[in-house]
């Protein structure tokens, strides 16, 4: 069991390394955000070949399968493309819970915002594509009707854009197409003609990279020195104390301090009460270096 716990604890921290470059992606709800049905839908990034990489964010009927009077098989035309994507099990049961654990899908699942949302997340620091669907359930219109779409209705929307290696910008995804109307596949399809209100379920899918705070040293080191010069003057006695200088020089005292400041990081989080605190810094000083000298 020890040797189980160490390997996923090295795999988790080696999963971490991977993902260097911190984002925010905001989706900005659209006309169609809140109707009787709350949209679902799922973010993820793919490498430049399509391979994918990981979900950084969906909901949770759509990722927990919690769906409501569905079938066994679940939802699969729900969100087609990252189903297929992420080579999920789209069946509602403990089977397909337990087959979709290695995905970690509970850490990014959340209920459907009420009004689009911003969240952070982290990027692979390489040149990747980043991917969002959304559909609405019984969003039917004049081509989408009941008979030919189930409760589906209209297909999901899929956005996506190409994330640089370096960008300082903020990137909005473009819209590509949508998914399959039964779920069988998992590609882009490009005829978007009969749509209507699916088109309006978000406005925009931006993502903004948080430029990253100079790591600071765990230890510095200092050197200081201090001169102090000393003219001769002779003492006196009496209502007058004041001694005048009778020659130009008595004496040079020179001093050398070397410090080392060590300080162990936080890991308390980023908000602005705990970020950059420390939790131990020792402060270290050593004056043997001093050193005086009279002429």
């Amino acid at each position: 069991m020890k040797r189980i716990i160490t390997f996923a604890a090295v795999c988790a921290l080696l999963s971490a390394g991977a993902f260097a470059r911190k984002a925010s992606i905001s989706v900005e709800a659209g006309e169609n955000w809140q109707g009787k049905h709350m949209p679902q839908f799922a973010v993820w990034i793919e490498d430049t070949d399509g391979t994918y990489i990981r979900t950084l964010y969906t909901t949770n009927k759509a990722g927990k399968k919690n769906w409501l009077f569905a079938p066994k098989e679940g939802r699969p035309e729900s969100l087609p493309v990252w189903y297929h994507a992420s080579k999920q099990d789209p069946r509602k049961g403990k089977e397909a819970r337990k087959a979709n654990e290695s995905l970690g899908l509970d850490a990014v699942s959340s209920a459907t915002p009420k009004g689009g949302t911003v969240f952070s997340t982290q990027i692979p620091d390489k040149t990747c594509i980043i991917k969002a669907e959304f559909n609405v359930s019984f969003d039917y219109n004049e081509f989408y009707t009941k008979e030919n779409s189930a409760v589906n209705g209209q297909p999901s929307v899929i956005y996506g854009a190409e994330l640089p290696e370096t960008s300082e910008n903020e990137i909005c995804l473009s819209f590509l197409g949508t998914g399959s109307i039964d779920g069988t596949d998992g590609e882009i399809h490009t005829n978007t003609k009969e749509l209507t209100s699916a088109g309006l379920i978000v406005q925009t899918v931006s993502v903004t990279f948080t430029a990253e705070k100079p790591a600071k040293k765990p230890i510095s080191l200092s050197i200081t020195t201090d001169a102090v010069y000393y003219p001769k003057s002779e003492y006196r006695t009496g209502k007058n104390h004041f001694a005048p200088i009778t020659e130009p020089f008595s004496s040079f005292e020179c001093r050398t301090t070397l410090s080392a400041d060590y300080s162990l990081s936080t890991p308390l989080g980023e908000h602005q009460l705990v970020s950059g605190v420390n939790v131990l810094n020792l402060l270290f000083r050593d004056r043997r270096y001093r050193q005086t000298n009279s002429l």
